[in-house]
């Protein structure tokens, strides 16, 4: 503070871009371990010491309590007594000594817990020395480097933590990025999709020619009616999954699924000529075998394979040491009367 001029005060302070050593203690997301305690309380001792040669030592000692305490449990000293004046008052009277209460002796050495108990008695004469203060503390510490060499290795340690939880992140971020291009190319023709990621507009574009086909389940209203919401759920799901296999085989695109209605084309929203017909063709062709598939799962018997006469024709010709029976004629669904047969075993030794 400097007075130069007539009616002008100026201040000089120095500015502390990182915050205070105040603003570390009480920050909750900063680790401090023993070993950043122990240098932090041995070099204020060194400072104590300097000071003690011209303050009032039993004093100087109290307050020394306070701070260690402050460093080793960040917390205030006195965290309740909020009414200034009733603390000076208690402070004038001299009769006790006002000291924190120390909560829990676990987090801390014992010997330290009897030092700051010895720093706060009622009897100042009895209290240590600073230089006995020190001697303890390196005893009970035994912490080797600076404070600053401790605020280096958190550092380098919070540096190292910070890059584990960066790849951590990118990770979630990847995969996150995954499901939401996979969700997207269920929704959009991928062509449309990686437009909209790139932010790019999509104008509208007409094609001259293309294949559409719709499939629906016979007798869907009354399947519902007869079926639990979770049964008829499991029923369509069972259903377009096989079918979504058979189109991811074929170049056939998913427009959209409505209750029991499936629409699929090809010839958009990539061109192929006049191929649409024949990929709608072969698509068509692949859902009636998986239909054809479902009908020998429904007309089957416990603990039996039923196979279609068309299976049973193939593989008897490539493959002969399956051994197969006919089982007779069954009454398919959308099929009429189809002869179907039993899948008995494999020959030994084939």
């Amino acid at each position: 503070m400097s007075f130069n001029e007539k009616e002008e005060m100026v201040l000089l302070w120095k500015f502390c871009s990182r915050g205070t050593v105040q603003d570390i203690i009480y920050n909750s997301e900063v680790v401090l371990d023993s070993k950043f305690h122990g240098a932090f309380v041995r070099d204020i001792t060194l400072a104590w010491i300097k000071q003690s040669q011209s303050r009032r030592q039993m004093a100087d000692i109290y307050a020394f309590g306070m701070v260690m305490y402050e460093i080793l449990f960040r917390s205030l000293p006195f965290p309740n007594a909020t009414n200034i004046d009733e603390l000076l008052d208690y402070i004038r009277d001299g009769q006790k000594t006002y000291r924190p209460t120390i909560q829990d002796k676990s987090e801390i050495h014992p010997d330290l817990t009897a030092l700051l108990l010895d720093c706060w008695n009622e009897n100042p004469e009895v209290r240590p020395s600073i230089r006995r203060v020190r001697l303890n503390t390196e005893s009970y510490l035994k912490v080797k480097g600076s404070l600053v060499d401790q605020m280096m290795r958190m550092m380098e340690q919070y540096a190292n933590n910070l890059e584990k939880l960066v790849q951590e992140r990118t990770g979630m971020l990847e995969d996150a990025n995954a499901k939401a291009d996979k969700l997207l190319s269920q929704l959009l023709p991928k062509y449309v999709a990686n437009e909209l990621k790139l932010g790019r507009s999509v104008p509208p574009k007409t094609f001259q020619s293309a294949t559409v086909m719709f499939s629906d389940i016979v007798g869907f209203t009354t399947i519902c009616s007869s079926s639990t919401p979770l049964e008829v759920v499991n029923m369509l799901n069972a259903i377009y999954s096989k079918f979504d296999d058979v189109i991811n085989k074929n170049q056939a695109y998913k427009v959209e699924t409505i209750g029991d209605a499936y629409m699929v084309v090809s010839g958009i929203p990539e061109e192929n000529g006049t191929k649409h017909i024949m990929h709608i063709a072969d698509t068509s062709l692949d859902i009636m075998e998986v239909n054809m598939a479902s009908r020998m799962e429904s007309t089957g018997e416990p603990e039996k394979i039923q196979m279609s006469e068309c299976a049973n024709d193939l593989l008897n010709k490539y493959y002969p040491e399956y051994q197969t029976a006919q089982r007779g004629t069954v009454p398919v669904k959308g099929k009429g009367d189809c002869t179907t047969y039993w899948l008995l075993g494999r020959s030994t030794g084939s």
